[in-house]
């Protein structure tokens, strides 16, 4: 014979456990709690517990699950609530430490540390800092272990009216803890199917769907508690301190909105659009690069749905443009991307992603380096630092292949040389082409090296091309050769003025090449429109169709 059971369904079951949660509560917290604060206090605590109250059953009977009243989601109602609940605790420890000057030091200090850990909680409340700090959980159990030492020792040397408030607060952290804690921990294994073996549900669930409710009433109890302090300390407040009791919840929720608003106001003011989709829901919507001697700074601007996305991060790299080599690089988890009050259907989250990269000691200067970026996702389901490279799907950003895209270009500048004495031809863009020295003779389907000293006075973004032309001296027969001056290690747009640089050109003189004496000229001409830059030789006078001569060489046939 089955014993005596009463079986419930699963909402009567959770109105049950919450009823159970609440109930003592407010009844003790309004027989022996609420009288004693001061009326300013009073009506702050019973605010709170009134709205807290209204939001748990508007999510709980009302909203039928949506994401603006669920309980267990983040930068939602609820969470804005309890983020705004615990600034309010840090608000009023604070204040009261700074209205106490009449207490003992540690008494002050006390306080002043409660709302240095509640400003901190306030905000991980609503932006999960923790998931992204390792050992969280043992970090706070040690700032709540050390919070109930601090207060039972006050609380054995305070008067009978403080005792009441210094064992109210450690309700408080209580029921918090075990919200925040123990359940948050153990509800992914653990269900809940009846209370007392006597009540059943039909359907078990799990007691995560409890957290947040007894979070509220823990942190509830801990706000009545410094409530309490301060209607001990400032029975009648003036009129300035209790607009700063009642605006406090105001400007916090107008500090969580603003920090929404800032990345995309950001990105509206200095980021480079951009418009790179990842084969996955994540895009880059723009970016800003800063760079000096020591490191590159990188900051994003980027959408995604957070919950495909429980680790990812991102890679960048500075990649040689000549050899394809990375020369240095970072690899950074992404910032947590929250829903919040502002979303809607068709609005996604901007949020900002920091990225910097040092430039190794020795790095050699003069080069050209990309600045590429990936995105990557840590792998829960396989072992250890396993990573998904995420694809590009299309982009309006050049790509180095289809998992990396090209942010932006530079070049590390190298210390100002002093300028030439002597050069074979000054540019009209401010380079100046030092002197060159010409073999006297080259046999053809050989290679010509010849070297090139350059200066720069001036920044150019632009990119220019140096000629070398070859006019046999009898029959007028032309042969040229073109290349970037630098080579592709420094194309022209990253010269900077200062620049002092030369390259070897090794240029193979072509097996049918005509023998006899030639003319050699080099000059520059824009990639843009092939025009040529006018130039003066070393005396100062302009040269013609602005082109150089360098001297003669002697071409021989080839055996």
């Amino acid at each position: 014979m089955g014993g005596f059971e009463i079986v419930v369904s699963k909402p009567m079951f959770i109105r049950i456990i919450l009823l159970a949660i609440f109930v003592p509560v407010v009844i003790f917290s309004l027989r022996l709690l609420i009288p004693r604060l001061s009326p300013s206090a009073r009506k702050l605590a019973l605010a709170f517990l009134f709205i807290q109250l209204l939001v748990i059953f508007i999510s709980r009977e009302l909203s039928g699950g949506a994401w603006l009243w669920n309980l267990t989601k983040e930068g939602n109602i609820p969470a804005t609530l309890a983020s705004t609940q615990l600034a309010v605790v840090a608000t009023v420890s604070l204040l009261t430490a700074w209205l106490a000057k009449t207490r003992r030091a540690r008494f002050r200090l006390y306080l002043a540390g409660i709302g240095l850990v509640f400003l901190y909680t306030a905000s991980d409340e609503f932006y999960k800092l923790h998931e992204f700090a390792p050992y969280w959980s043992e970090i706070y159990a040690a700032l709540g272990a050390s919070i109930v030492l601090i207060t039972v020792a006050l609380a054995r040397r305070s008067t009978r009216e403080a005792k009441v408030w210094h064992f109210c607060l450690l309700a408080g952290l209580g029921a918090s803890a075990f919200g925040a804690l123990f359940l948050d921990i153990y509800s992914y294994e653990r269900v809940v199917c009846s209370i007392l073996g006597v009540i059943k549900t039909n359907n078990c669930l799990k007691p995560g769907v409890f957290e947040e409710s007894l979070e509220f009433v823990g942190i509830w109890l801990v706000l009545v508690a410094v409530l309490g302090h301060f209607s001990t300390v400032a029975p009648m407040p003036s009129m300035r301190v209790r607009l700063a009791l009642y605006l406090s919840p105001l400007i916090w929720i107008i500090l969580l909105v603003l920090s929404i608003l800032i990345p995309r106001s950001e990105y509206w003011l200095y980021a480079k659009p951009a418009a790179v989709h990842f084969e996955s829901d994540f895009s880059l919507d723009g970016y800003r690069i800063d760079q000096d001697k020591d490191s590159v700074h990188v900051q994003l601007f980027v959408t995604a749905n957070p919950r495909i996305f429980p680790l990812f991060g991102f890679s960048l790299h500075l990649v040689d443009q000549e050899t394809g080599d990375s020369v240095a690089s970072q690899n950074d988890y992404g910032d947590w991307i929250p829903d919040h009050l502002l979303a809607n259907p068709g609005y996604q989250t901007v949020s900002r992603q920091w990225i910097e990269v040092d430039i190794p000691p020795g790095t050699p200067p003069n080069r050209a380096l990309w600045v590429v970026l990936s995105l990557w996702e840590e792998l829960w389901e396989t072992p250890e630092d396993d990573y998904k490279i995420h694809r590009i799907a299309t982009s309006d950003l050049r790509l180095l292949n289809d998992k990396q895209v090209i942010l932006g270009e530079f070049a590390l500048r190298a210390e100002a040389d002093h300028p030439l004495s002597q050069y074979a031809a000054a540019f009209e863009n401010g380079f100046k082409l030092g002197p060159v020295r010409l073999p006297d003779r080259v046999t053809a389907g050989e290679s010509l090296a010849l070297s090139f000293l350059w200066q720069s006075s001036e920044d150019t973004r632009e990119d220019y091309t140096q000629f070398l032309h070859f006019v046999h001296e009898s029959s007028g027969a032309q042969w040229g050769f073109d290349q970037s001056p630098l080579g592709s290690r420094l194309p022209t747009r990253f010269w900077y003025s200062g620049l002092a640089d030369s390259e070897i050109w090794e240029v193979s003189i072509p097996e049918d090449l005509e023998p006899g004496r030639y003319d050699v000229f080099t000059g520059l001409y824009r990639n843009i429109d092939q025009q040529r830059v006018r130039a003066t030789d070393a005396t100062g006078k302009s040269v013609q169709d602005a082109r150089v001569l360098l001297g003669g060489l002697t071409v021989h046939g080839a055996n």
